[in-house]
């Protein structure tokens, strides 16, 4: 029987196992047929309940990742890592994904398999969450803990990962009965990898097993966003601002600014947002009133240089047209709009 930590550096050598190899390989927009199979997954049964779990402090346990250590310049527990500008947004996020498996903690006796434990037949098979987009990573590992499902659950929610927190838990069923135990430690896509990432998290599932034990699979999911470019920004030497509300009769006229400071204001708000993370999202109704529209020119009767649209309501995207030429879709409208209102006196419709 080896010692836990000779186990311990027999993982730091083993190469990361991934579930599916070709989805770091690809390039940003190529979608992945697989996707249409892992949603059509029989087995959910219940509702994935959000949780607010309180961080706590360091406890035993061994960490999840078996990554390089020399490939993880800060493995300190709770430390965001940030790679080099050197690489793509795709290297990134698996370098991203592969610290996240770094600092998952498991409960003292976990060991690592190679493939599903045995016991736990297709229910492993695919993890319970994935991002919708075909820019993501996603790193497998399985593990068999010396614990039943619902206290290995409690056990890792008590020893989270520093910046971490519980966002999703739940189980899913099968003619009444509970085979399957599920929880996400998700980090937000703000501070330093804001416009970098944005999904980031490790996504637990728990299958019991004979003798009071559990296998248990880890996926860590990163989700990389397109880098803006200049399409994407509003440029210098705006001189006119024109802010309307289209197709809300209850709006005000347009309103025009020659302010630089309140041009400015707006187009480095405008610059700061980060882009809309690529695929399907849940948004709240998309009312109307909420659509600003901001046209900055160079000069009072000179072409549009940028037409700016900021929605309020829905998903709060943001159009920026830079001459003539659409940008991505930003994130940001209701800091956008909320701005306009204050610094132009605009009225848009009230609401959320």
């Amino acid at each position: 029987m080896h010692d836990l930590s000779d186990r311990l550096r027999a993982l730091d050598h083993l190469e990361s196992p991934d579930l599916w190899p070709t989805v770091a390989q690809r390039e940003p927009d190529q979608p992945d047929p697989r996707f249409d199979q892992r949603a059509s997954r029989l087995r959910r049964s219940a509702t994935l309940a959000l949780a607010a779990v309180l961080l706590a402090g360091a406890g035993a346990g061994i960490w999840a990742g078996a990554v390089d250590h020399a490939r993880t310049p800060d493995s300190r527990r709770g430390a965001t890592y940030v790679t080099s500008r050197a690489l793509s947004r795709s290297a990134s996020a698996r370098r991203e994904a592969e610290h996240l498996l770094h600092l998952l903690r498991l409960p003292p006796g976990s060991e690592f398999s190679s493939s599903a434990p045995p016991g736990s037949g297709s229910l492993l098979r695919s993890p319970f969450e994935l991002p919708a987009t075909p820019d993501v990573v996603d790193l497998a590992h399985y593990f068999i803990v010396p614990m039943a499902p619902e206290a290995a659950i409690s056990w890792i929610k008590g020893h989270l990962p520093g910046g971490g927190t519980a966002s999703q838990s739940g189980t899913s069923s099968d003619g009444g009965r509970t085979v399957l135990w599920e929880l996400a430690i998700s980090w937000p896509a703000s501070g330093p990898v804001t416009g970098i990432f944005g999904w980031r998290s490790l996504v637990i599932e728990l299958a019991a097993l004979p003798e009071s034990r559990a296998a248990l699979r880890v996926d860590s999911e990163v989700t990389w966003l397109p880098e803006k470019n200049a399409a994407d920004r509003v440029p210098g030497g705006v001189k006119v601002l024109v802010a309307t509300v289209p197709g809300f009769p209850g709006g005000s006229a347009p309103v025009t600014t020659h302010s630089l400071a309140v041009i400015d204001k707006l187009r480095a708000a405008v610059n700061h947002l980060p882009v809309e993370l690529p695929g399907t999202a849940s948004c709240a109704a998309d009312l109307a009133g909420g659509l600003v529209e901001l046209v900055f020119r160079a000069a009072q009767s000179g072409p549009p240089v940028a037409v700016v649209h900021a929605d309020k309501f829905g998903c709060g995207a943001v159009g920026v047209t830079v001459n003539g030429k659409r940008g991505l879709t930003l994130i940001g409208g209701r800091t956008i709009v909320a701005l306009a209102v204050r610094l132009l006196g605009i009225k848009v419709a009230s609401g959320p």
